[in-house]
C-alpha cells in the first residue's frame, strides 16, 4: 500500500488500513462472540443452546436490555433450586457473565465513527449483523460472499464515495468506509457491497456497476 506523509489522500489511506485491522477484523470474524461470555441472553437477544451437562444455554447476539437481564436472572434462580453451593453462587456468576458479555458486545454496538455506544443491532444470516447509529445514522456490520469470503462494511450517512479508483476512494471517503460499497444507479447507497476477496458485487449477477 503505498502511503506518502505529503498526500492527504496516503494518509486517509493508512487511516482506512488501520480501521480493517482494529475494527474491521472484529466485525466479520469476531461476531457473535465466542466462549462462555456469549453464552446467555433473553429469548429476544439469543438463540437457547444445548450446553454441557444437559444445561441449556443461550448464545447471545446482542447486548442485553436491563428487562432481559433481570429475565434471565430470575430465569437461572427458578431453573435451580435448593440449597447447594452452585444455587447460590449462580446469581452472582450469571450477572459476571452478563457483564463481560456486554463489554464484549462494546466491539460492536459502538459507532465506529462518532463512537456514540448502544447502536441496534440486528443478526443476519451466517452469522454477520447490521448495525445503525442513533447519533450519526452511519450503517456498519458484516457480509459473507458467494465464494465464501466474510468482510466488513461501514457506510457514513449521506456519502457521496467515488469509487473510480483508489486515489479517488481516498479523496470521497477518506477513512470511513470498509468494502468499497457498491456505485450502480439503481442500488440504495450503503446495501450492496463488494466483496474485496473475488471483487464480486453483492448485488451480482444483476448488478450495473462496475469493478473498482
Amino acid at each position: 500500500m503505498p502511503i506518502s506523509p505529503l498526500e492527504v489522500e496516503g494518509e486517509e489511506r493508512l487511516g482506512r488500513a488501520l480501521r480493517w485491522t482494529l475494527q474491521g477484523r472484529w466485525f466479520s470474524h469476531g461476531y457473535p462472540p465466542a466462549g462462555g461470555a456469549a453464552r446467555w441472553g433473553a429469548d429476544a437477544a439469543g438463540e437457547e443452546l444445548a450446553a454441557p451437562g444437559g444445561r441449556r444455554a443461550r448464545l447471545l447476539l446482542r447486548r442485553p436490555t436491563p428487562e432481559e437481564r433481570s429475565h434471565l436472572l430470575r430465569e437461572a434462580v427458578d431453573r435451580h433450586h435448593g440449597p447447594s453451593r452452585d444455587s447460590q453462587l449462580l446469581p452472582a456468576e450469571l450477572t459476571a457473565t452478563l457483564d463481560a458479555a456486554g463489554a464484549a458486545f462494546g466491539r460492536f454496538d459502538t459507532c465506529p465513527l462518532c463512537e456514540e455506544p448502544g447502536a441496534r443491532l440486528h443478526m443476519r444470516d451466517r452469522d454477520t449483523f447490521h448495525a445503525r447509529c442513533g447519533n450519526c445514522e452511519a450503517i456498519w456490520g458484516s457480509r459473507v460472499c458467494c465464494c465464501g469470503a466474510r468482510y466488513p462494511v461501514l457506510w457514513p450517512h449521506n456519502a457521496i464515495i467515488d469509487t473510480t479508483n483508489g486515489d479517488r476512494v481516498d479523496r470521497t471517503a477518506g477513512a470511513d468506509v470498509l468494502a468499497m460499497p457498491c456505485t450502480a444507479a439503481e442500488s440504495v447507497p450503503g446495501s450492496r457491497f463488494r466483496c474485496p476477496e473475488c471483487r464480486e458485487c453483492a448485488g451480482r449477477p444483476g448488478c450495473t456497476c462496475q469493478d473498482g
